[in-house]
């Protein structure tokens, strides 16, 4: 059995994220977990729990190959491109790349 153990210092850190989140003004976040949290045992139990004291929505991870395979398919496209021919916001459209490999970095440190 492999069981999750939920701390108080984690929540303290999804708190501040929430707040963080709050003064940006975001629209719309979801908390996403690594494999840990999938095989646990009691995972649920804590993705329940995480929501009930923070609010904070989660979503299963997209694993890192189709996140590796959606950058290379827009890594060559153009902002123009990505804005009329993907359909990203434009707001969006000049950062998904940088923002995508950040993200690709934290999956590899995170080994998730």
């Amino acid at each position: 059995m492999r069981l999750l153990k939920f701390a108080a210092i984690d929540i303290s850190t999804m708190h501040a994220f929430h707040h963080l989140i709050n003064v940006h003004d975001v629209i719309d976040f979801r908390a996403c977990a690594t494999s840990v949290m999938r095989e646990a045992d009691n995972g649920r139990e804590i993705v329940e729990q995480v929501r009930e004291k923070t609010g904070i929505k989660y979503m299963n991870p997209i694993p890192y190959k189709k996140i590796r395979k959606i950058y290379e398919m827009i890594l060559p496209c153009s902002i123009h491109e990505r804005i009329k021919v993907l359909g990203l916001n434009p707001d969006r459209a000049d950062v998904i790349i940088p923002a995508v490999h950040i993200f690709m970095k934290g999956m590899q440190w995170s080994d998730a």
